[in-house]
């Protein structure tokens, strides 16, 4: 029998979701807070390190950042905590930000074509994930050598683009990929670092059909 006791919230929550961009640190977002603030605030990606993109510029949710460093990204904490801090204080009982498990964003390299200009066509999180060493103090530098191309789903690999005129494309990994899920463990410890209490995570995936996912089935 479970004898842990039950976690908070068990009743009923007003539950207000906004994912305009920069909301858990704006001061016009808490003044409207102020007036009636909401039991459970959901915001959208107001993280230090962005589950789809990697670095962001600002909260951005479609703006991959190729040129910013750790810095950039631990700069954004105490940034974040005070914001939280602050919505706490107007009454908010948990301020929650939003996390994607399911998606990579980005635009690959050519393989086989290691060349400047190879390189310079590579966005998103394919371009971060090619100078994570540079990120050592988020511990990003442990994570096995691999190709994000290699963490896909064999089911469905690319959709459309985000946005008629993105240059960057989707794409859906395997949850059991442990490169990915290393790099999403670094993601939630500076959600948490920030202060948050917690986070959404949107559109779990439910089947692959990846060499990984196909063997373990086997044995199964």
């Amino acid at each position: 029998m479970n004898d842990k006791t039950k976690s908070t919230p068990s009743g009923p929550l007003t539950y207000v979701i906004s994912y305009t961009e920069r909301n858990t640190v704006a001061d016009e977002w808490a003044e409207r807070v102020r007036n009636d603030p909401p039991d459970l605030l959901h915001h959208g990606h107001d993280i230090p390190l962005n589950s789809i993109w990697g670095p962001t510029r600002g909260y951005s949710a479609w703006e991959p950042d190729h040129s910013g460093g750790s810095a950039e990204i631990r700069e954004k904490i105490p940034e974040l905590r005070r914001g939280i801090d602050r919505l706490h204080d107007l009454g908010v009982r948990y301020v929650i930000p939003y996390v994607n498990h399911s998606i990579i964003g980005g635009t690959p390299p050519v393989r086989g074509g290691d060349t400047a200009s190879a390189r310079a066509r590579c966005g998103g999180l394919f371009h971060f994930w090619q100078r994570r060493s540079e990120f050592a103090d988020l511990g990003l530098d442990r994570i096995p050598e691999s190709d994000p191309l290699d963490w896909l789903q064999r089911c469905a690999m690319s959709f459309a683009p985000y946005k008629n005129d993105s240059l960057y494309q989707r794409f859906e990994p395997c949850l059991r990929q442990e490169p990915f899920l290393q790099y999403h463990e670094t993601v939630v410890r500076l959600i948490a670092e920030a202060g948050y209490d917690g986070y959404f995570s949107d559109d779990n995936l439910v089947a692959c059909y990846c060499p990984v996912c196909a063997r373990d089935f086997r044995t199964f």
